[in-house]
């Protein structure tokens, strides 16, 4: 996956899911973006790299209360106004709970 943040390009090879937020909660109450607020500037960016089950089983319940952000190894947070994600196949998306497939490329401004 590259992931373009106002113009600096990251190039994250494991990333096993992104999510780009102006609010700290999504998927009934599951604080994904624990510093997120609507009138940021910035958008908040967070990218889970692909990790083992039983990491996986570990990070899952903390998102509920914003604790995955201690998972610094699998868990990186980035933030911007201009992102842009290029995926090298089409993936599913969802858009505010929308499915979206298969995506491919796809770009989000504050």
């Amino acid at each position: 996956v590259d992931i373009t943040i106002d113009g600096v390009n990251y190039n994250i090879p494991n990333a096993w899911f992104i999510s780009v937020m102006n609010a700290p909660y999504f998927g009934g109450g599951m604080k994904v973006a624990p510093k997120a607020h609507r009138e940021n500037k910035e958008l908040e960016i967070i990218v889970v790299k692909k990790a083992p089950k039983i990491i996986l089983t570990l990070i899952f319940p903390t998102i509920y209360f914003g604790w995955h952000t201690i998972f610094k190894s699998f868990v990186k947070f980035y933030k911007g106004n201009d992102i842009k994600v290029t995926l090298k196949e089409g993936q599913y998306m969802q858009v505010d709970g929308e499915d979206e497939y298969p995506v491919i490329e796809y770009e989000v401004k504050k």
